[in-house]
């Protein structure tokens, strides 16, 4: 639950410059998902590559809810369609 908060915490409403810095954004989603708080020296963010490159950015954990968004369960033929392991779809 911490990830995916802070994952979306940092793309829809952290402002860059603003009064909140990231780790004050990480702590206050760590006092409301986390049962021990994190240690003073915790960067969490700086090895938390999922939300800032790949296939995760800003979307940690939506893969739950893709078949509300495309009306299908997922399917890795596309992927390997575009990989040029499957021929393409006529």
């Amino acid at each position: 639950i911490r990830f995916a908060t802070v994952d979306l915490q940092l793309h829809t409403t952290y402002v860059p410059g603003g009064a909140e810095s990231i780790y004050n954004v990480d702590r206050r989603v760590c006092e409301k998902t986390q049962v021990l708080p994190p240690l003073p020296e915790d960067r969490f963010l700086c090895g938390f590559s999922h939300i800032f490159a790949g296939g995760y950015a800003a979307g940690y954990y939506s893969y739950k809810v893709f078949v509300q968004f495309r009306g299908r369960e997922p399917s890795p033929e596309p992927l390997l369609r575009h990989n040029g392991l499957l021929p393409a779809a006529a």
